[in-house]
């Protein structure tokens, strides 16, 4: 299924947010070894490992899965806090500095026909690949519901939080 809006290039964090407030739940951020899809476009040698951040973006639901792994050289010197960054969107960052740029963006088949798309940037001269996954509950993946409903709906559960 083809969606206009997975091939934009801007910031999917700046998107969403039109939708409501973002909160990152981190799930992992840590050198391990890369699926070989990620290992081929970091051009990363069998067995080398990479530093991967895996993160739940929520609204008033769970958004999108996002798993970035970059390159583990990206860690030494101006980008070293990229591998600290925590519960801030990595979007903040990517679509900020003018040293990162996206060379590559698509969709990609993920399982249970969610809609997915996979980047590839650079930071300074290493490649960083990004996987994103529209989970159900997503607004861009509603597409028949409007943004309004979604912004009423999202002010009213955020309220609710403790």
């Amino acid at each position: 299924m083809s969606v206009g809006w997975l091939q934009d290039k801007g910031s999917m964090t700046k998107r969403l947010r039109e939708y409501g407030e973002i909160q990152i739940e981190i799930l992992c951020e840590d050198f391990a070894l890369p699926n070989p899809v990620e290992q081929a476009a970091l051009q990363l040698q069998a067995n080398q490992k990479a530093f991967v951040r895996e993160v739940l973006m929520l609204g008033s639901a769970p958004w999108v899965y996002a798993r970035s792994v970059f390159h583990p050289e990206i860690g030494n010197g101006a980008f070293e806090a990229l591998f600290h960054f925590g519960t801030r969107p990595l979007g903040e960052l990517l679509f900020s500095d003018p040293s990162i740029a996206r060379l590559s963006i698509q969709e990609i088949t993920c399982p249970q026909r969610y809609l997915c798309r996979q980047s590839l940037f650079t930071i300074v001269q290493w490649p960083m690949i990004m996987t994103e996954i529209f989970l159900p509950e997503c607004p861009l993946s509603l597409g028949s519901v409007s943004k309004d409903a979604i912004v009423v709906d999202n002010k009213a559960k955020m309220a609710k939080k403790p």
